[in-house]
């Protein structure tokens, strides 16, 4: 059970690793600039995303703000992959909104029409970033990521929320063996994120 967990922990860090280095990057970059003298009380901070899909450069990018049109994200990315024309699809919003954190896949389909898909990076890219882990929808070896978590935690996790969701991460004191201070540490690493986080924006 133990060396099962361990290598299915190894397997996901190893599939983030192509994107840490730039994570890495990305986080110092932003670390500089939240830190530099010249941002005005309140500035809004960058938001750091995964572009992928069909655009010309996939990568991770930095944006400056946090509501972009479809046509600026693409943009961003360098564009369309085969350089096409390209309008909304029927019922995908004008103004996205992004977050740190996320995956933004992007597609073109035959008739020019672009579609866009949200979700979380992978778990590891995102604790990099600062983000959380939502406990409604983590995997059990993804939770094994954060300080202190035990295979056991991370199975009465899951298995809880099959029954009933995680309402706050202080519900988390009903599992048998975590204290005040472990769920202390935790709440830097977990949420329950709400219904407006999710796949589609």
């Amino acid at each position: 059970m133990g060396n099962h967990s361990n290598r299915a922990v190894a397997n996901r860090l190893h599939a983030a690793a192509a994107v840490l280095a730039a994570l890495v990057f990305f986080v110092l970059l932003f670390r500089s600039w939240n830190a530099g003298p010249k941002q005005p009380a309140g500035a809004p901070l960058p938001r750091i995303v995964d572009i992928e899909g069909d655009v010309r450069y996939p990568g991770v990018y930095m944006l400056d703000r946090e509501d972009l049109s479809l046509f600026e994200l693409v943009e961003t990315a360098g564009g369309l992959k085969e350089g096409k024309k390209a309008r909304l699809a029927p019922g995908e919003p004008p103004i996205i909104r992004v977050k740190t954190g996320r995956s933004i896949h992007v597609t073109q389909w035959e008739e020019g029409a672009l579609s866009i898909e949200i979700r979380p990076m992978n778990a590891a890219a995102r604790l990099i970033l600062g983000d959380k882990l939502d406990l409604n929808r983590a995997l059990a070896e993804d939770f094994l990521l954060v300080p202190l978590m035990k295979e056991e935690f991370a199975a009465r996790i899951v298995d809880r929320r099959r029954k009933e969701a995680w309402k706050s991460v202080d519900e988390l004191r009903e599992i048998h063996g975590i204290g005040p201070k472990t769920l202390e540490k935790w709440k830097e690493f977990l949420q329950v994120e709400g219904k407006e986080d999710g796949n589609r924006h």
